[in-house]
């Protein structure tokens, strides 16, 4: 690597984690790009969702991914109470949601074959049966 690949290297180093309030943002801020259309050289031009992406400076991927657990975390909780946590934060919260859901599902489940085997009659062996 020579020295002028280092310093881009540097500048563009990763932030690991964001907060949700600056994922909320970004996320807004890219999907007004994607749904506006803008005036450009005299004509109206609608971006893309790579392209809008490109503009706020982040992967349309991490923007989809925000997007979608922000999406999901406002069905579960106030999302507003958590605008200072990280995303991390967010992510666990809608894990362990989905971890109850599949609990309650399954015991569920259990309870249904519990019924069953409860109004069953004994079955009968074929040659108990009257022809």
């Amino acid at each position: 690597m020579n020295i002028e690949n280092q310093q881009q290297h540097q500048l563009q180093k990763r932030i690991k984690e964001r907060f949700v309030y600056e994922a909320k943002f970004l996320v807004d801020q890219w999907r007004s790009i994607f749904e506006q259309r803008h005036l450009q050289d005299g004509k109206m031009i609608k971006y893309t969702l790579d392209q809008a992406a490109d503009i706020v400076g982040i992967s349309r991927k991490t923007l989809e991914d925000y997007y979608y657990c922000l999406k999901k975390a406002e069905k579960i909780i106030d999302i507003n109470q958590f605008m200072n946590c990280k995303m991390g934060v967010i992510r666990r919260i809608i894990k362990e949601h989905k971890k109850q859901i599949d609990e309650q599902n399954l015991m569920d489940t259990n309870q249904f074959f519990a019924l069953d085997e409860e109004n069953k009659e004994p079955r009968k062996n074929s040659f108990e049966y009257d022809d």
